[in-house]
């Protein structure tokens, strides 16, 4: 069952919402989730989050994360997404969480104001982190063993794999725009490793990318991209 815990802050008079939560009870947790809700995951094996995130505002975002010393994990399908949503706005993944043996680890399509931090993604057939909109800021995670779909050079032929780590516009033709990629660990990919799809007023900083089949950064019909000290 579901341990709920309520901490009133006097800061403006918020009343703020802490949910800890087990395995069995993500799916309600997230359906039921209001702005400035903390749903805090205890330890245990989760399968994927059904589509689709609540959305916070600028002064209560929802966040997700680990509860105190919790072991998560998340572990999907080859045609499954761990986490996907479209149009998420005010969103926190904080973690520690590890996602595994998924098609995708995240992916957010439109999303606004969201904060993707401390994961570990692995074992993942296409992208372990794929975003589109707007102010999102991906930071301190570890992505490895991504893009498996062009293992042993499957998908050479055609130069069609994936990226381990990437920002598309919000379709086609369409730019994201205040993407920022920090302090991220990519490595082992059989794609190319960080990619700017379509993206303005972007940022890779600090990130350490080894072993990747094709490019470690790859920038396409972006602007404005600021890339250093990686």
């Amino acid at each position: 069952m579901s341990k709920f815990s309520l901490c009133l802050f006097l800061l403006g008079l918020s009343l703020i919402t802490s949910k800890t939560i087990t395995t069995n009870d993500l799916a309600s947790a997230l359906s039921q989730a209001v702005p400035g809700d903390t749903i805090e995951l205890k330890s245990g094996t989760y399968s994927s989050v059904p589509y689709g995130l609540k959305s916070g505002t600028a002064g209560k975002p929802i966040t997700i994360k680990a509860a105190a010393n919790a072991n998560v994990v998340f572990t999907g399908t080859s045609t499954s997404y761990i986490f996907s949503a479209h149009a998420a706005q005010y969103v926190n993944i904080e973690g520690p969480f590890e996602l595994k043996n998924a098609k995708v680890g995240i992916g957010l399509t439109q999303a606004q104001h969201v904060n993707i931090s401390g994961l570990k993604v692995h074992d993942i057939q296409y992208q372990g982190i794929v975003v589109t909109g707007h102010y999102i800021n991906v930071f301190n995670n570890e992505v490895y063993n991504c893009a498996l779909e062009n293992k042993n050079t499957a998908k050479t032929k055609d130069g069609g794999w994936s990226q381990c780590v990437a920002v598309h516009g919000t379709s086609w033709g369409v730019m994201s725009t205040n993407i920022h990629f920090k302090n991220n660990k990519i490595h082992e990919g059989y794609g190319e490793g960080l990619d700017f799809l379509e993206c303005d007023n972007c940022s890779g900083v600090g990130n350490t990318i080894t072993n990747g089949f094709s490019m470690n950064i790859y920038i396409d019909a972006s602007r404005n991209i600021v890339v250093e000290g990686n």
